[in-house]
């Protein structure tokens, strides 16, 4: 299905999922991710689209001959969901990361403006915790000047052709690089744990074992900007 807003924004939906709706009488609910989209405006940064609330639309019985067509009335609400703030710079090759409000106040997030039964629903200018918000942007600023000023993050492989404890990495040179660092941390831990500077090469040899450790390259200009930090790739 398609949705076009009259400001010229459309979206095209695929399902990707359901659940029945509140009675026989009411069709699905349903979920679609957004596999096309086209225009500027309101729709533009839809990734999801949701029916929900349902009433109707369940034909009642079958139809009395074959090649009948028959309309049946419902109502549902579309909602649509944008992707999070990190996917623009994961679909631009740039690891990513979305911070979110663990303890989310439902009166105000993710509802329509109303008022029901004395309180007030909806994300209004009132409720907005600015001096949250600003440390949130000069965080956003922070990383993005990082990301201007380092080098681009090196493709980096990571040899298997043969079998042993330790791991070759090798790399692309990388332009305003003046050296490199290989990061390393257990499989089981979130953390890089260990910094090794490995110079100014695109190969080196850490006396690691790849099945028990993961590892990352990053460039480093000479005013020690880094870039982010790039996973190997098997190369056999």
């Amino acid at each position: 299905p398609t949705w076009e807003n009259t400001d010229g924004s459309a979206v095209v939906g695929k399902g990707a999922g359901s659940a029945p709706g509140a009675t026989a009488d009411d069709v699905a609910w349903l979920k679609l991710d957004v596999v096309d989209r086209r225009g500027s405006g309101i729709l533009t940064a839809a990734a999801t689209v949701q029916r929900i609330n349902t009433h109707g639309g369940a034909l009642p019985g079958p139809c009395g001959e074959r090649g009948a067509l028959r309309a049946v009335p419902y109502s549902a609400d579309y909602v649509f969901l944008r992707g999070g703030d990190q996917q623009s710079f994961a679909a631009q090759g740039f690891p990513a990361i979305r911070y979110v409000e663990a303890h989310e106040n439902f009166d105000h997030q993710h509802q329509t403006v109303r008022v029901e039964d004395g309180i007030q629903y909806g994300d209004l200018l009132r409720y907005v915790d600015f001096d949250y918000l600003a440390r949130v942007t000069q965080l956003n600023i922070a990383a993005l000047a990082t990301l201007a000023l380092a080098p681009a993050a090196p493709v980096v492989t990571m040899s298997v052709k043969k079998l042993g404890y330790d791991t070759t990495l090798s790399w692309n040179a990388v332009p305003t690089a003046a050296r490199y660092e290989v990061v390393s941390r257990r499989t089981y831990e979130p953390f890089w744990t260990d910094v090794k500077d490995v110079g100014a090469v695109t190969t080196v040899t850490v006396p690691l074992s790849k099945d028990d450790w993961l590892f990352g390259v990053r460039a480093v200009n000479a005013s020690g900007e880094a870039s982010v930090t790039a996973f190997p790739t098997p190369a056999r």
